[in-house]
């Protein structure tokens, strides 16, 4: 998302962002906030007790980073601090957006971090979802405990973003390593157990009666000879 350098572009982007965050159903009436940075490093937010989903050009702040208002208009959102905390904390980020939704409510409750379930978390998030220190909303706890947190994670999400892009741009540029198979693996002979026994040299029948006996008289299949008593019908 572009910054905006004016009131009415902030107001316009805003409006934008809200109703989508209430068409998916992550706020619901007066619940939830959102800001945007502007080029000159001040923030515009939601002011108290609008309703995302019907944002109006009067319902939009405008204050620094240290919560002082730049121009008149409504008193901003109880939740500012943790706006401008993120924003100090992470200068990369241009938006802030605080919704209700029920699934992130719901691992809030359990406190328990969610692991990287998708190839897509670890590539877009850096990794799982953490759970921030429970605190009151509105106190500068709350607001400290979010903000190390986004830094924390924004880290790891922008070297993925970093390494992503590096990978789309090898690959439009042809710098991708060409294909070759993998080696065929090595053609190992049957498995021998124990010291293999020498084969021994066939003997060839010498010329002479022994080599001219037929078959019957040599024995049994491969010349063994048959033995034991045999009865007169």
């Amino acid at each position: 998302m572009e910054m905006v350098a004016n009131r009415e572009q902030a107001v316009q982007a805003l409006q934008k962002i809200g109703r989508t965050l209430y068409e998916r159903g992550l706020v619901n009436g007066a619940e939830g906030n959102i800001s945007l940075r502007a080029v000159d490093g001040t923030v515009y937010i939601s002011a108290r007790g609008s309703r995302l989903g019907e944002l109006r050009p009067e319902d939009v702040a405008h204050i620094t980073t240290a919560g002082q208002a730049v121009e008149p208009g409504p008193e901003p959102t109880s939740e500012y601090l943790l706006h401008t905390l993120v924003y100090e904390s992470c200068p990369e980020l241009r938006v802030v957006l605080h919704t209700h939704s029920a699934y992130a409510t719901a691992v809030a409750v359990n406190r328990e971090n969610v692991p990287p379930l998708i190839d897509e978390m670890t590539i877009l998030l850096g990794g799982g979802i953490d759970v921030a220190p429970y605190a009151p909303p509105g106190t500068p706890e709350l607001a400290r405990g979010a903000a190390q947190g986004l830094r924390e994670k924004a880290d790891r999400a922008l070297q993925r973003q970093r390494e992503r892009r590096q990978h789309e741009k090898n690959l439009r540029e042809g710098k991708k390593k060409p294909w070759a198979p993998p080696p065929k693996p090595k053609e190992e002979g049957p498995v021998q157990r124990g010291k293999p026994r020498p084969q021994k040299a066939r003997r060839r029948p010498k010329d002479g009666p022994q080599a001219q006996r037929p078959a019957s008289a040599k024995g049994g299949p491969g010349g063994r000879r048959l033995t034991g008593t045999f009865r007169k019908p």
